[in-house]
């Protein structure tokens, strides 16, 4: 893959170190040797294997979408009657899980990104802390998944 150097013109903090784009060449040659199907394969069956149990919850909204093809890494959830600065401020200082809040409109919701590397265990671990977070918040009663 060749990008020509027509790029740099576009740059608007100025000249960049080499060193900071050094590891893109690695990582579209990582990409292009996985594949992009097996790729959002692997990211849509992370993000299924958190978002499915939490469908199934009536204390939680899932907003993405159910067709495949539709959703890769990123989901869109809430917990009922709780702001979602305050759920994802719960799931940093309890459980150290980065998400962010998400404001589309009306609605305030936690997104949650799953890398590509992430174990099945990442996911059970979310899948715990957004539990706990709807025992704090009392929202439900103890629920496992």
């Amino acid at each position: 893959m060749r990008c020509g150097r027509a790029h740099w013109k576009l740059e608007r903090l100025g000249d960049r170190p080499d060193s900071a784009h050094a590891g893109i060449r690695a990582a579209v040659q990582w990409h292009q040797a996985m594949g992009i199907a097996n790729k959002q394969a692997r990211l849509a069956d992370l993000q299924q294997a958190w978002v499915e149990p939490l469908r199934k919850l009536k204390e939680f909204r899932v907003y993405t979408p159910f067709a495949a093809g539709q959703f890769g890494a990123i989901g869109l959830f809430n917990l009922e009657g709780v702001p979602g600065q305050q759920l994802c401020a719960y799931l940093f200082r309890e459980h150290r899980l980065y998400t962010t809040v998400q404001l589309l409109g009306e609605l305030e919701a936690v997104r949650v990104v799953v890398g590509l590397p992430s174990p099945l265990s990442h996911v059970e671990r979310l899948l715990e802390a957004v539990a706990s977070a709807a025992i704090h918040f009392n929202k439900s009663g103890t629920r496992s998944f």
